[in-house]
């Protein structure tokens, strides 16, 4: 099996790399459920218009993390890049207007960059919880989703309260360069991507081995 990683995108967190908002004119549809139990597996779906504002915009990255709306932001360089090269993994690419830049109107701001919203898909990959360092809120049945839990959110799959160490079921592999799991939505990376971001120099984007990745709520 081909190693993965998961993308680490830094957001509010830090003030070196500008992040976004939605406006208060963002519209959103429903949510995905699964297939299977018809449990929402993800947020509700980011609807026109595809406006937002950038916050803290010292230096906009290539990638530029957020809330709500799409999953993330790419540059217009790094989009083109992966589409050169046949990044697998994109279910939309979204045409984005920045109306805000910090206290200005977008318009004010010079060479703003060209940016696009993403949203990757969503694969029948899953990873063994029972085979990862995890602490559980609320420990999944006996009777979750044998496609979204454990793990999918509450109810019978569980809810995680932290984790060490991603492990993929073997069982389930894909070839996919960029997607979350059925059962974690954390976005994660194939290796091809993870060295496109490094030898293209991308701006703010960190690709962490699942072996070493660790979060906590």
């Amino acid at each position: 099996m081909d190693p993965f990683f998961v993308l680490r995108i830094s957001g509010i967190e830090q003030d070196k790399y500008a992040w976004y908002e939605t406006t208060n004119e963002a519209n959103y549809g429903k949510a995905p459920t699964c297939d299977l139990c018809g449990r929402f597996v993800g947020m509700k779906k980011w609807l026109p218009p595809y406006k937002l504002a950038l916050k803290q915009p010292k230096t906009v990255g290539d990638f530029v993390a957020g809330s709500s709306g799409p999953d993330f932001i790419i540059s217009k360089k790094a989009l083109q890049l992966f589409e050169l090269n046949s990044i697998a993994g994109f279910e939309e690419v979204l045409p984005i207007t920045v109306t805000k830049v910090g206290n200005k109107n977008a318009v004010d701001v010079p060479d703003l960059p060209v940016l696009f919203g993403v949203k990757v898909v969503r694969s029948s990959m899953r990873v063994l919880f029972d085979r990862m360092d995890v602490i559980w809120q609320t420990k999944p049945s006996s009777h979750y989703c044998k496609q979204c839990g454990p793990g999918g959110g509450g109810e019978v799959n569980g809810t995680w309260k932290s984790l060490t160490k991603i492990v993929v079921d073997e069982n389930t592999y894909q070839k996919v360069d960029i997607f979350t799991f059925a059962n974690l939505p954390i976005i994660t990376i194939s290796e091809k991507v993870k060295n496109l971001i490094q030898s293209n120099d991308l701006r703010n984007a960190i690709a962490i081995p699942i072996a070493d990745f660790s979060q906590s709520f």
